[in-house]
């Protein structure tokens, strides 16, 4: 918080700064008004409240919980150890898989991007020591029109279908439908996933029906 309001701080200052000289006004009760409004602005804002005011409110926006059956986890897991062999960090590839006209590649090295998936993620759901089973997976890319999507969390097996998680823009307004509830809302810069289907390559699909190890 403390480093917020210094920040903002310092940027009145440049701003007063880097005026042309014909239009600086140095008279201290100008100066004086403009720390002043600053400081009235950040003290009326809790950062913490309003992160926690949006985490409340995506929480009311998730769909209800849908655990894997313990056949749909096995047929999960087993894709995971199939992937799992292609991964390579020196060279930097590892899994893969499509969705619509994507391409979506295991991200292998580097920071992975923070973001919003709208339902606990069903492999947590059926295996409480899953390991951050919802977590960011890979770059979805289609290599025709060069636009991009993300795909958050383990690509997994259930009705049927294989699903992953992928960026969408039908929460764009979620900021602002918080903010007609709570008076503060404020959320990292992440953005939303919801449930796709997707189609896993053959030379994967082929051997997912084989006995489950654990790993």
């Amino acid at each position: 918080m403390n480093l917020y309001k210094y920040g903002l701080s310092f940027l009145a200052f440049l701003l007063v700064a880097c005026s042309s000289s014909d239009n600086i006004d140095l008279s201290t009760p100008d100066l004086t008004t403009v720390i002043t409004q600053e400081e009235s602005v950040l003290d009326d804002f809790d950062a913490d409240v309003a992160f926690s005011n949006f985490e409340k409110y995506w929480n009311s926006m998730m769909k209800e919980d849908n655990p894997l059956t313990n056949e749909e986890l096995i047929l999960t897991y087993n894709l995971k150890q199939i992937m799992d062999e292609d991964f390579n960090w020196d060279e930097g590839k590892g899994g893969y898989f499509y969705l619509d006209e994507f391409t979506c590649y295991e991200k292998v090295r580097g920071t992975v991007p923070a973001g919003y998936i709208d339902e606990n993620h069903p492999v947590g759901l059926a295996d409480p020591d899953a390991y951050l089973p919802g977590v960011f997976w890979g770059f979805c890319i289609n290599e025709a029109s060069g636009e991009e999507i993300y795909s958050y969390g383990t690509p997994f097996f259930q009705n049927g279908e294989w699903w992953t998680f992928a960026t969408t823009d039908i929460y764009s307004n979620a900021l602002e439908d918080c903010r007609k509830i709570y008076d503060t809302c404020k959320t990292f810069v992440a953005p939303f996933a919801t449930r796709r289907k997707i189609v896993i390559p053959d030379d994967y699909i082929v051997n997912t029906d084989g006995p489950f190890n654990e790993y």
